[in-house]
């Protein structure tokens, strides 16, 4: 028997705790770093309050994460060129 099924997180917040655990850092230490309470982080990782531009910046340069992972997710991210289609581009060509 499986337990209940929970939907994954995908939004803003779930990036910022992301990236927050990947930096190894607790809420507390991401505030001191960024000049915000761990109440303020936890609001931003729970999606109860807006992320301004500003707190994006100082999240990714204190986590070491890039800024457009914590605006779009995976969907900012430019996918290297794929060299068999490269190849077959050269060929048509």
């Amino acid at each position: 028997m499986t337990g209940p099924e929970h939907p994954r997180r995908t939004g803003v917040g779930a990036r910022v705790r992301a990236v927050r655990v990947f930096a190894d850092l607790t809420r507390e230490e991401l505030g001191r770093r960024i000049g915000a309470s761990p109440r303020t982080i936890r609001r931003l990782e729970d999606d109860q309050r807006r992320m301004t531009d500003r707190e994006r910046a100082r999240i990714a340069w204190a986590c070491g994460a890039p800024e457009w992972f914590l605006a779009s997710g995976w969907e900012g991210a430019q996918s290297p060129a794929d060299p068999a289609q490269e190849s077959q581009d050269d060929r048509d060509g």
